[in-house]
């Protein structure tokens, strides 16, 4: 009889009807009071139930007839931990682990306690224990993914990260952490790989469309961002960071007074949204409503809530219009905060290191080796130069070409040679590898670069790719078009340098969060411009910042018959020209000319002493 109450009770367990579990174990329990299995399973619907205090009772009660049973002292520390007794929970499983020392879910529990109480290195130690005894542990290397996330060790989250997914492919919580973790480490392209890849087999996740909203967003494919805006709608109507997401495509649009309109209604319903503040501060100059924006920020100030990231995004925020209504020691004070608060490293000696490389393995001799003929080199046009320097207004202006396509900051060749070692099967790493390329290899890489970029265009005759970084990559990307035009953007280093001070980046700018690093940074590309223009075969077209806004008509002609094309009044017009533009620059590229930030940086000399000193200038 008993044993059927028991196996009835189980039966129970397993189709859910707990109240009726419970109430066939409270009977067991009363005909057969010293039966540690009748208690044992008692406490185990307790647990299931939620009533950890009454799993507790049941636990101690069957240990006094079985005190060396492993089982009972483990759900006893999961009673004590889900009641938040960590330290009593942590001395019952070292009982469970004594007597069972291969038992990896004690260990488990163990880091969970350990996390609990805050103890990081001993949760660390255990959750690594119970992999080791467990490698198919998937919520053991979820949880050390959570940890060095929180930590700012998101190499290692991804890590871990990666290694739960490998072993559960449908984990959503992985997914979403490793979303994360590829954003904040502006990993979009391979954050959207991911998810495209794996999406449609999840449940439907609104955050999982929310972060592809973004990654798209950032790489300017605005009308992809949307859609996925619409998704997390449609998912979660009430998701705010969604519709906050879709204002701020308004405003890449152009639309601000739509864009303030927006804000302000979900500013009505959600009056608290920092998010929604931040974007509000962020746009409130271009909808008339500076003042407003500055009391809003100062208030938001106030929060010691707020994280470093939203705090720094605030404060860039707050700077600019500070600086725009003419305080210019409290906006250079913001900046400088908001700079700090992003807690970036400059390793500039990993920065020579690679700059030398490129130098030495860039030689006059490997663009005669690998010389090719390639349909359609022609075709692309790399505007580069320094962040800041005017690459989204030279990109303005070849746009409203109908001839041209404007593709915006396309991370294409960035992506291609951090893979080359995978793509040459070599574990040297890049630029070294080079050694192993062949002329198919970079046809088929030219070949992929333009399928990718025609993609996005309307068959123009030529399309351009405005990502500044790509500086770094002109011999690679002569090597794949020894036929394309690049355009340098060049502006005075001092203006640059503080205007790179002055942007909030999304993208990997390690060098851009302190004066001194700028400094360097900017000599580094200096030198290596000053190479390729000595040993690249393609044709280089020097832009000068101050001497278009002297003589727009002049240098943008000069630059229309450089790409060796028509001359069209629309180039001149560029500011009337409808398109997103999805960087710092889509408010200014939709002015006309303007001389303003031309020796802007006199207006801020007082502070610049380190500036001055780090690009080696006098005075």
């Amino acid at each position: 009889m008993t044993e059927n109450i028991k196996s009835e009770v189980v039966w129970l367990v397993e189709q859910g009807k707990l109240k009726e579990a419970k109430k066939s174990c409270s009977k067991l329990c009363k005909k057969t009071p010293k039966d540690p299995e009748a208690w044992f399973l008692l406490g185990t619907v307790n647990g299931a139930i939620g009533d950890f205090p009454a799993a507790e009772y049941c636990c101690r009660k069957a240990l006094k007839f079985a005190p060396q049973n492993h089982m009972l002292l483990f759900n006893l520390g999961i009673a004590l931990l889900r009641q938040g007794k960590a330290d009593e929970a942590i001395k019952q499983l070292k009982k469970a682990i004594k007597i069972q020392p291969q038992f990896a879910d004690a260990y488990m529990e163990i880091a969970n306690a350990f996390n609990f109480k805050g103890d990081i290195t001993n949760s660390i130690i255990n959750y690594e224990k119970t992999i080791q005894l467990n490698p198919g542990a998937t919520v053991a290397y979820h949880h050390l993914a959570v940890i060095y996330q929180n930590s700012g060790k998101l190499s290692e989250a991804i890590r871990f990260y990666e290694h739960a997914i490998a072993i559960q492919d449908d984990f959503v919580d992985s997914y979403c952490g490793l979303a994360t973790a590829l954003i904040e480490q502006y990993k979009y392209d391979r954050m959207i790989r991911l998810l495209e890849t794996n999406i449609q087999r999840l449940p439907e996740t609104a955050y999982l469309y929310y972060c592809l909203a973004v990654a798209y967003q950032e790489q300017g494919e605005v009308e992809k961002a949307k859609a996925y805006y619409d998704k997390t709608l449609d998912i979660d109507s009430r998701y705010i960071d969604a519709q906050t997401g879709l204002a701020g495509i308004l405003a890449l649009q152009g639309e601000y007074e739509k864009t303030g309109e927006k804000l302000e209604n979900i500013l009505k319903s959600q009056p608290d949204d920092y998010f929604a503040k931040i974007i509000y501060i962020t746009y409130a100059d271009r909808f008339g409503a500076a003042e407003k924006a500055i009391e809003m920020g100062v208030e938001c100030l106030a929060n010691d809530k707020l994280t470093d990231k939203s705090r720094s995004k605030l404060l860039f925020a707050l700077a600019k219009l500070y600086e725009q209504q003419g305080d210019l020691d409290i906006a250079f004070e913001h900046y400088h905060q908001a700079n700090k608060l992003k807690n970036v490293t400059f390793d500039e000696q990993s920065y020579l290191s690679m700059f030398d490389s490129l130098i030495t393995t860039y030689t006059a001799d490997i663009f005669v080796k690998h010389h090719h003929e390639y349909s359609l080199s022609e075709k692309p046009v790399f505007i580069i130069g320094m962040p800041r320097s005017g690459t989204s207004l030279a990109e303005q202006i070849l746009a409203s070409h109908p001839e041209v396509f404007g593709a915006g900051e396309l991370p294409v060749v960035n992506r291609m040679v951090d893979q080359l070692p995978t793509v040459l099967d070599t574990s040297i790493s890049y630029p070294e590898c080079l050694k192993y390329l062949d002329n198919h290899t970079l046809e088929k890489m030219a070949s992929e670069y333009h399928e990718e970029a025609r993609l996005k265009s309307n068959d123009e005759k030529f399309i351009t790719d405005k990502m500044p970084s790509n500086f770094m990559h002109l011999g690679f990307i002569s090597l794949m078009f020894p036929n394309a035009r690049i355009i340098h953007c060049t502006r005075d280093p001092l203006d640059t340098c503080l205007s790179c001070f002055f942007q909030n980046f999304t993208g990997e700018h390690p060098y851009a969060y302190s004066l001194t690093s700028l400094g360097k940074f900017y000599r580094m590309y200096e030198k290596l411009m000053g190479h390729w223009s000595k040993v690249i075969p393609n044709p280089i077209y020097e832009l000068s910042y101050e001497k278009i806004v002297v003589n727009p008509e002049q240098e943008i002609r000069s630059m229309i018959d450089f790409c060796g094309l028509e001359w069209n009044d629309k180039c001149l017009d560029f500011h009337q020209t409808k398109r997103t533009v999805a960087t710092a620059s889509h408010s200014q590229v939709r002015q006309k000319i303007y001389t303003s930030s031309v020796g802007k940086w006199r207006s801020y000399e007082k502070h610049l002493d380190e500036l001055h000193s780090a690009l080696e200038l006098t005075g």
